[in-house]
């Protein structure tokens, strides 16, 4: 079979587009311009080589390949991305490509030489192509920005895809141009076979996000409880040492060591740190006191009226990703700010059958919100940091709750509602 200029040229162009509308952008190397115009030069130089050296019969897939992995080597040199990531997306592409290809074949505009209808052709594969690639980035949404975690199912789908390949490759060999059912069949086959690809890729994303989720909940969980155990041992030995040092202040008042301003003054300091939150839940008392000390550290007016005995039925890691977070939160957002608006208020009740949480404090942030509708971290290091809203809610989820965040007029307000929990028998 002769090769074709629209054999040669029309599925490196229908790929290239194929990849461009595919891959993320987040990551480009610097001169992206200039890298990705060189990029198609190369691409179309190799397919303009591959033309002159005449491939024929099977010979013809060692093109298609070597095209595909100067395409794979193109994307590299544009984006900073990880080889994996590169094979995922450039398998997607494939697929989509040949799903194109399949179905112009069906609707019967596949020309097999150069014809004055190759423009329409083109131009129908192309659109048949981006439709297929709109549908996939569909699929993927919320998850195209997982690690590709499973290198099996990678190279299960580019398996499956290269035998897909190879067989529906038969028809142009074997089969003739009269033969129609044979052709449809070949060509549903091959269609059939890429979405089977694409599918798993979809599938590959999905089950990476689940492990990312399990792995980030349990470095959630173990943080949380470190540091809930941390606050509680700081705080126990901040109420010893407070209390000691008032026995030595009476004492020192008793001998008269030292005059009463110079007592008084340290009185004062020690009260600093003997702000003791009361609410009716010790969960909650550790967690406000400790939030309460570093507010009268950084100047931060914290009010609160809290009804913690509501919440006795509450597992006390649940309380600290709620509570905690929360406050860590809004601590972090007025930290600085002048100080007639470095203020937090924090309320929980009872509200019906309902336990309702809102903390709210003034901001000067414009915060923008990630796939998951929740609000992005505002520190470089996006992968260290983003955990308190996950873990909240994580922990809002599980105990069958709502949150909500919005930013109005200024003020940035965290609702979360939760069912009371049922009494537990005995």
């Amino acid at each position: 079979m002769p090769l074709t200029l629209y054999d040669a040229f029309g599925f490196v162009t229908v790929l290239i587009l194929t990849e461009a509308m595919l891959l993320p952008y987040g990551e480009r190397r610097s001169m992206f311009a200039a890298r990705a115009v060189s990029s198609v030069c190369l691409c179309l130089f190799a397919t303009w080589l591959l033309f002159l050296a005449g491939f024929h019969s099977w010979w013809n897939l060692l093109r298609y390949g070597s095209l595909f992995i100067v395409t794979m080597i193109a994307i590299w040199w544009c984006l900073d991305m990880q080889w994996r990531e590169i094979l995922f997306y450039g398998i997607a592409a494939y697929a989509i490509q040949h799903c194109a290809v399949n179905i112009s074949i069906i609707i019967g505009l596949a020309p097999t030489t150069l014809k004055p209808d190759y423009l329409i052709h083109l131009l129908m594969e192309m659109a048949s192509a981006a439709l297929l690639c709109l549908l996939f980035r569909a699929a993927i949404r919320g998850n195209k920005n997982q690690h590709m975690a499973d290198k099996q199912l990678i190279i299960l789908s580019a398996g499956i895809l290269v035998v897909t390949l190879v067989i529906s490759y038969i028809p142009a060999l074997y089969i003739s141009q009269n033969d129609i059912p044979a052709k449809l069949a070949c060509s549903l086959y091959g269609i059939a076979c890429t979405v089977l690809s694409l599918a798993l890729l979809s599938g590959l994303l999905v089950q990476s996000k689940w492990r990312h989720d399990a792995e980030t909940s349990r470095q959630i969980m173990a943080m949380n409880r470190h540091q809930y155990e941390l606050s509680r041992s700081t705080i126990d030995m901040i109420n010893i040492r407070s209390h000691d040092l008032r026995n030595q202040i009476n004492a020192l008042r008793r001998d008269g060591g030292l005059e009463d301003d110079a007592l008084e003054s340290m009185e004062r300091t020690i009260a600093r740190y003997d702000s003791i939150a009361k609410t009716g839940n010790h969960t909650l008392d550790v967690i406000l006191t400790d939030k309460l000390l570093i507010c009268n550290h950084e100047r931060i007016t914290l009010t609160y009226l809290v009804d913690g005995a509501a919440f006795n039925r509450i597992e006390a890691l649940d309380l600290y990703s709620l509570y905690g977070n929360m406050l860590d939160n809004a601590i972090e957002a007025v930290r600085d700010l002048p100080e007639p608006r470095r203020s937090i208020n924090l309320t929980a009740s009872v509200h019906g059958q309902m336990l309702v949480i809102r903390c709210e404090n003034y901001t000067d942030r414009i915060i923008g919100t990630d796939d998951d509708g929740l609000p992005r971290t505002t520190k470089s290091d996006s992968e260290a940091h983003g955990f308190g809203m996950r873990s909240m809610r994580m922990t809002t989820d599980k105990l069958h709750g709502h949150m909500t965040v919005k930013t109005d007029d200024g003020a940035f307000v965290v609702t979360v509602i939760i069912p009371m929990p049922e009494k537990s028998d005995g």
